[in-house]
């Protein structure tokens, strides 16, 4: 079907939709009375009075007949429920808002999570989502257990499989296709919900019904929206428009589903600067209920997560986090201890890659070659790797290996520059470092293999 085409085609079902929607009016219903019933649809899309050959957008057309067609399936207006005294308030049974995770997410509203691009948001959020369907702890704390639906549109199902079977293997959760969890890939494809203007009018989209009908077939759904800049078309200056987005369409959809929602965000470099964390205009943060951070520890391997805001509770939640085994993990000694060597089998793997393909490598940031902190920039910039590491780790590392006799330093001379050689000890670092760069894994068997309590005792970390 040519674009020429497709235009005419939405036209027809747009028209078509209009009239069917105009013929729900009693008979010897006036044009004015006319116009007010379909005129705020038409004038939120832009569209003008019988105008619809002139509109050649054919989302536009799309994003219409939807919200057409919803009226035709739900024509009831929305009715206010009734003010109460004063004394129907105190003698009232009126329960706190709960939370779907204890002092982190809270259940039935909008919650916002900030992190810069790389942080693990996702990842965090595909944990926090098994959990909640098993309604098990996540991080030491409680979950109201409900049914979750992960909306990913920037995983595929490649990506998402690892992180999700991680958190069920960390969860110990048995039986993991007993749980009322679902997952819906969507890169590529257009998730917005809604389309805000300037002056806070809002068009609802395609995605908006589908979403929906998701949320009326499962009540009190638990839903992940990764990420905000793929389900809200209005502009980060505004007021108007996040304040009618976040309280008009998406706490809409709490409140009639009973339905709890956790929306990732990447939050401006400025106010990343000034610890603000948000995107846009203040609105963003007046706009919702419960705002949380992710942030990489400053000099340490670590995430934090903390509530920025909380409109019912002091602002004192902070969960630190590692990067153990494919997920995110409070900083246990053993984790820790991962975490170390999973980082120490990196380097020493790169190095050894380097210095195979025979490319100096020195131990000093002066040094000719490469050097602790290209080495560092290589590891945490590579598409493969999940590894963040530091140049001052890199050098604590480098001198680790010399000392263990994974690596051997020649210093320069001659004409021979300093350089490191594979080191006296017959063995490969493991073969976690191998295939996924520091993924984990139990290695204790494989042949030509450190085993990782060697790797522990000579690194120090065991006792």
């Amino acid at each position: 079907m040519t674009d020429i085409s497709k235009v005419s085609a939405a036209q027809d079902i747009a028209r078509a939709a209009a009239r069917e929607l105009l013929n729900k009016l009693p008979p010897g219903t006036t044009a004015a009375d006319r116009d007010k019933f379909i005129g705020p649809i038409l004038r939120r899309h832009g569209i003008k009075k019988n105008g619809f050959s002139s509109v050649k957008d054919v989302a536009t057309l799309e994003a219409f007949t939807a919200e057409v067609k919803a009226q035709l399936t739900n024509p009831d207006a929305e009715t206010l429920p009734d003010p109460i005294t004063v004394e129907q308030l105190l003698s009232g049974d009126f329960p706190r808002t709960p939370y779907s995770v204890d002092d982190l997410i809270m259940q039935g509203v909008v919650n916002m999570l900030y992190g810069d691009g790389g942080t693990g948001k996702t990842t965090v959020a595909i944990q926090i989502g098994v959990a909640v369907s098993a309604g098990v702890n996540i991080f030491g704390r409680k979950t109201i257990q409900a049914p979750v639906l992960l909306v990913l549109a920037e995983d595929s199902a490649g990506e998402t499989k690892p992180r999700a079977a991680a958190a069920i293997n960390d969860l110990d959760i048995k039986n993991p296709n007993d749980l009322a969890l679902e997952v819906w890939n969507l890169p590529g494809h257009d998730i917005s919900i809604a389309r805000i203007n300037e002056e806070g009018t809002i068009a609802l989209l395609p995605f908006y019904y589908k979403l929906e009908e998701k949320l009326k077939a499962k009540p009190g759904l638990f839903v992940v929206l990764d990420s905000l800049v793929d389900i809200a078309q209005m502009g980060e200056a505004q007021r108007l428009g996040p304040n009618a987005f976040f309280k008009k369409v998406l706490t809409g959809l709490c409140v009639k589903y009973g339905a709890t929602l956790l929306v990732l965000g990447h939050p401006s470099k400025a106010a990343m600067a000034d610890g603000t964390y948000y995107s846009g205009s203040t609105a963003y943060r007046n706009a919702v209920r419960n705002m949380i951070v992710m942030k990489v520890e400053k000099g340490e391997p670590f995430r934090s997560l903390e509530r920025l805001k909380n409109n019912y509770a002091a602002d004192d939640t902070a969960i630190k986090l590692t990067w153990c085994d494919g997920i995110f993990v409070p900083p246990t000694d053993e984790a820790i201890a991962a975490t170390v060597r999973g980082k120490y089998q990196v380097v020493v793997k790169t190095i050894l890659d380097l210095v195979g393909r025979g490319i100096n490598v020195a131990r000093s940031n002066r040094g000719e070659g490469e050097t602790p902190k290209s080495v560092a920039k290589f590891i945490t910039t590579s598409p493969a790797s999940t590894t963040r590491v530091t140049a001052r780790e890199v050098e604590d590392f480098m001198r680790d290996a010399i000392r263990i006799g994974d690596l051997k330093y020649v210093e320069a001379y001659g004409r021979t520059k300093a350089h490191f050689e594979p080191g006296d000890i017959e063995h490969a670092p493991t073969e976690a470092a191998n295939n996924d760069f520091g993924a984990g894994g139990d290695t204790d068997d494989a042949p030509g293999v450190v085993p990782t309590d060697d790797i522990d005792a000579r690194l120090g970390l065991l006792n």
